[in-house]
């Protein structure tokens, strides 16, 4: 942030939106290295017949079962050109500069610049302020702005969704019912990072826009959208797609076998004993005093000649 305001004479609010999108263009290599990879996993079948496998051996517990659809798994990996390594690897690739951006422009506005108290923008003049203070953003309009961009972001990327992915769309529901959390935390932002995160947001949605060329993607060699992409589900679908994940794979039972405390709950009364164990209990012990040796206990017994 420094360099780019010290080489380009630009006021603070100006750096602060040129150096995010930077940051942003510094991984627009590996966003595209991701969206080629992602795009082959959807163009082949024999991956998902291949993890519906490896699920059904994992239900089985049977470590044979499970070794040979993981065996298979690879195999369908490999036979579609896809290196489960790089899947993994491009998107932490892009997870340093997101966060050093986030931390560096926190701590920017904690410093005491003189400079990023005049931000040269006349609506944002004090980069340092937290919006909802009568000197700045009374009516914490810069929050709201970032999360409607957030869900404006969900909205576009609906669209690009295979009809096989399922999951995808309600986690992203599952986002939208979290806004109003974000946009709590979000109002406790200095006004200098909530300028860099809307900068983000609103990259993503022209970097969206601009994969949606079809000269474009044909010239980055990107596959083409998806003509039938998928109607969003609403919240109570998600909610019921949620529930039934859960009951399937017993995440509520695991979570409170979290909180079981040892001990309770488990019997601890006296087992009621039958008549028929009673009486077997009696008959063996007649039983032992029957075969018991007979005299005094205290007599020694005689030598043997």
């Amino acid at each position: 942030m420094e360099a780019v305001n010290v080489t380009t004479g630009l006021p603070w609010f100006y750096t602060i939106i040129v150096g995010s999108v930077l940051v942003r263009l510094s991984t627009f290599y590996w966003t595209i290295q991701q969206t080629r990879m992602t795009a082959r996993v959807k163009k082949a079948p024999q991956i998902e017949v291949a993890k519906k496998k490896l699920e059904e051996a994992k239900e089985t517990r049977d470590q044979f079962k499970v070794g040979m659809a993981g065996q298979e798994m690879q195999k369908a990996y490999k036979d579609a050109g896809v290196s489960m390594a790089k899947m993994v690897i491009f998107p932490l690739i892009q997870l340093p500069p997101a966060i050093g951006l986030f931390l560096g422009v926190k701590h920017l506005c904690a410093l005491p610049v003189e400079q990023l108290t005049h931000s040269g923008f006349s609506l944002i003049p004090d980069l340092t302020l937290v919006s909802g203070t009568a000197a700045f953003d009374p009516y914490y309009i810069l929050p709201l702005v970032g999360c409607v961009a957030l869900n404006a972001q969900l909205k576009l990327s609906m669209r690009d969704l295979a009809p096989e992915q399922t999951t995808a769309p309600h986690v992203m529901n599952a986002v939208r019912v979290a806004s109003p959390i974000i946009l709590y935390f979000s109002a406790f932002f200095p006004a200098g990072l909530l300028v860099s995160i809307s900068t983000g947001i609103g990259f993503s949605l022209a970097q969206a826009a601009f994969f949606r060329n079809h000269a474009i993607r044909r010239k980055l060699k990107l596959p083409f959208l998806v003509q039938n992409a998928q109607k969003q589900p609403s919240i109570r679908q998600s909610i019921a797609y949620g529930a039934k994940q859960a009951n399937e794979k017993g995440w509520g039972k695991q979570a409170l076998s979290l909180f079981r405390i040892p001990g309770l709950g488990e019997a601890t009364a006296t087992p009621v004993t039958s008549a028929a164990a009673t009486q077997r209990k009696g008959k063996v012990a007649k039983t032992a005093r029957s075969q018991a040796p007979k005299g005094n206990f205290m007599e020694r017994p005689a030598p043997q000649k």
